[in-house]
């Protein structure tokens, strides 16, 4: 945020909701910041003195590191199309200024709850994917996952014209 009043007004209010808040007065500051800290949510102006907010949207989205942060843009363009824009290149919400402090903390707790529960999601799909890939009583893999890796290592083989060993080992009483 380049304006210092709305600067301010977010800092304080982010601070009150908790968070440890580093402010950027442009884009690349922003970005900077982004790179160098771990960042739980990013509140962008989408107008900035160096490069647009949805510019730098766009680059936290393309980095493994910043793609999953939340972003909330705030902003004094009201029309449909900037907004379809902000979203377009990965926006999370908007808020329109001039705003409340406490419209902004309601925001900020929605997309809390929100972070929550993605990061919940994506525990439970890796737990899923590691439980249908894996023995419960051994950790080793089951028998789909034992497949799908012998036909992957049957093409490699196939694709480079070379062999590989497979060593088969029957266990009797042992599924």
């Amino acid at each position: 945020e380049d304006d210092p009043d709305i600067l301010e007004l977010i800092t304080y209010t982010l601070q009150n909701e908790g968070f440890q808040v580093f402010p950027a007065k442009s884009a690349r500051e922003g970005l900077a910041v982004c790179n160098d800290e771990a960042i739980d949510l990013a509140v962008l102006d989408v107008m900035l003195p160096d490069m647009s907010g949805t510019e730098l949207c766009k680059r936290l989205r393309r980095e493994e590191r910043t793609q999953e942060i939340p972003v909330l843009f705030v902003t004094a363009k009201t029309e449909e199309n900037d907004k379809l824009e902000g979203f377009r290149v990965g926006a999370d919400d908007y808020l329109t200024k001039p705003f409340s402090e406490i419209t902004l903390a309601a925001k900020i707790k929605s997309m809390q709850r929100i972070a929550t529960m993605q990061q919940d999601l994506q525990q439970t799909t890796h737990r899923l994917r590691l439980l249908s890939s894996t023995d419960t009583l051994t950790g080793i893999n089951n028998r789909l996952q034992f497949y799908k890796v012998l036909t992957a290592e049957i093409e490699h083989a196939n694709q480079f014209n070379s062999g590989f060993a497979l060593l088969y080992l029957d266990l009797d009483n042992f599924k």
